[in-house]
């Protein structure tokens, strides 16, 4: 499952752009064209513990 973003103030994150623009990030991918340091990441936001304490 892929995750939305939305763009939001730093400063006051209550505070969209209002641009009606939605990013999907997919973690799911399979095409293997990302780095190592990138696949790390991507299991993070998808909700698994990093192996070696870091991603």
């Amino acid at each position: 499952m892929g995750k939305a973003f939305e763009n939001r103030c730093i400063q006051g994150p209550e505070l969209g752009f209002g641009d009606d623009t939605t990013k999907i990030l997919n973690t799911k991918g399979t095409m293997d064209d990302v780095t190592q340091e990138m696949k790390k990441l991507l299991d993070f936001i998808d909700g698994k513990e990093p192996v070696d304490g870091t991603f």
